[in-house]
């Protein structure tokens, strides 16, 4: 439990699985993982695409049920769960919890490391997310 934040309330959708979390809690529980300093920790947030994927591809059906958080991005998610009697929260799409956290960061002087791109693109992303 992550500042009363429950990481066990989570439910199942078309095989995947989903923590029932709003976006402050989603990062209340990042915070905490953060703060525990104790290993990596594996936070996803998948989208309907990913969640279909996952129906055909082993491989990446594993990757997402090791992650210790897995958020809903996306309404079309929220929108099923709704229809099937299993309604989220809401979404905790990507940009929203991504510029929150980086927010947070700002705030509580974390480190954010940057992957995947040239370094130029990463010298220029960071001198973005500074100003």
């Amino acid at each position: 439990m992550a500042r009363g934040v429950d990481l066990s309330a989570s439910q199942t959708l078309f095989g995947s699985r989903f923590h029932c979390l709003k976006l402050a809690e989603t990062c209340d529980a990042v915070e905490a993982m953060i703060r525990a300093h104790d290993r990596c920790h594996l936070i996803c947030v998948k989208d309907v695409g990913l969640t279909v994927r996952c129906l055909d591809d082993a491989l990446l059906r594993r990757f997402y049920d090791q992650a210790d958080l897995v958020v809903v991005d996306g309404r079309g998610l929220v929108l099923a769960g709704r229809l099937l009697g299993r309604p989220f929260p809401g979404p905790v799409g990507g940009p929203a919890l991504y510029a929150e956290l980086l927010r947070r960061a700002a705030a509580r002087a974390y480190g954010v490391y940057l992957l995947g791109a040239r370094p130029d693109i990463v010298t220029e992303a960071a001198r973005r997310l500074r100003a």
